[in-house]
């Protein structure tokens, strides 16, 4: 009897593929992510942070301190302009900016000390604080060591490390934490309420609303809104509690217009995805283990959970498949650099595109269970 229990207990596990996704998939998928992460640090690696080196002393030693500096191990540096390098940094796609100074090549050429390597650090990321300024310096004292017929000094050049930002935030874990569990927890509870699309199939109401001439994308539509509007609500109660409790910096009108647009992209597309899913799913079981799966996959891998400068460059890229890195993006360049809407034209239009994509599957769903 107790083998025919144990056997029974094995076919019913088997049978529901929700549980085997919670029991097997999902664990094994979260082990992954991380352990991409982590294990860089315990082989003695860290990810390699993204810099942009400006040369703007065209002398000889300029050239070729500008060169090892691009060529240091722990940065993964090009070289760029100034307009462009700052561009980059405001809008996240690089971490760090490198100027070699004009008349660094000729005071070298008299003895002279020359005038400090400015380095900007991207203020949200604090491993790049930390390490950039003593990885430039080191690469900078090597290259000049090399350099055939110039002075030597002793020391390397002097390196002068600040902020990218006008100020240095102090509330930078609380404006990443609130972003990214404002986001993973939307998500859940968007798709877990969008699972009444399933009661209201089994008990008839939608062939009720179909008789009475409701149509599939009214429907569609008003249950996005209903959805998008809880969305909404939940993120402000985050970001308000974020700011009267942990003092978050929301201190001017352009970060909290930025913070308002970002809130209703991250609420129209979750709302999306939840009732997509709601969409594909016949039972409220299968509807709790797709969104228990996909959402913490999802959050890992987009930086909900762990920022995602410390990711490999591999995970890096396979975030930008996930809603959470794109809304996390934009929320960091809303309250990191106070970007106004029109700055965040590219987290807005992915977002609110795969919102619209969405949404027209799910009446097209909705369409062909009518027809049925």
């Amino acid at each position: 009897m107790i083998a025919l229990l144990w056997r029974l207990g094995w076919l019913h596990l088997a049978r529901d593929r929700g549980a085997l996704l919670l029991t097997f998939v999902l664990p094994v998928a979260f082990f992954s992510v991380f352990a991409s992460v982590f294990s860089e640090f315990d082989a003695g690696r860290s990810t390699r942070i993204a810099a942009l080196v400006v040369p703007e002393d065209d002398s000889t030693a300029g050239r070729v301190v500008a060169a090892g500096i691009v060529a240091a191990a722990g940065l993964d540096a090009t070289v760029a302009d100034a307009t462009g390098a700052a561009a980059a940094l405001a809008d996240g796609r690089t971490s760090a900016l490198v100027f070699v100074p004009r008349g660094f090549g000729a005071a070298l050429a008299t003895g002279a000390a020359p005038p400090p390597i400015r380095v900007s650090i991207d203020p949200s990321n604090p491993v790049a604080r930390g390490s950039v300024g003593g990885t430039v310096q080191q690469a900078a004292a090597l290259a000049l060591f090399d350099l055939q017929g110039m002075p030597r000094r002793a020391e390397g050049p002097t390196v002068e490390v600040r902020a990218a930002a006008s100020f240095e935030r102090t509330d930078a874990s609380t404006a990443f934490y609130a972003a990214g569990l404002g986001v993973m927890f939307v998500l859940f509870s968007l798709t877990m309420r969008a699972g009444t699309v399933i009661d209201e199939r089994d008990n008839g109401l939608v062939a009720r609303l179909a008789v009475a001439g409701v149509g599939a994308w009214p429907l569609c539509v008003a249950r996005w809104l209903y959805l998008a509007s809880v969305g909404v609500v939940q993120l402000g109660v985050m970001f308000g509690w974020a700011v009267a409790v942990f003092g978050l910096r929301v201190d001017t009108l352009q970060t909290l217009a930025g913070l308002g647009v970002m809130i209703a992209a991250s609420a129209a597309v979750a709302a999306s995805f939840g009732l997509l899913l709601a969409e594909l799913c016949t039972t409220r079981a299968q509807l709790t283990a797709a969104a228990n799966t996909l959402v913490l996959v999802m959050s890992a891998l987009g930086g909900s959970m762990v920022p995602r400068f410390l990711m490999p460059p591999a995970l890096v890229e396979a975030g930008y498949a996930t809603i959470n890195a794109w809304a996390v993006d934009g929320f960091r360049k809303v309250l990191w650099y106070g970007q106004p809407p029109d700055g965040l034209a590219r987290e807005l239009s992915v977002l609110l595109i795969g919102a619209a994509l969405m949404l027209a599957c799910i009446g097209f769903l909705h369409h062909l269970r009518r027809l049925r």
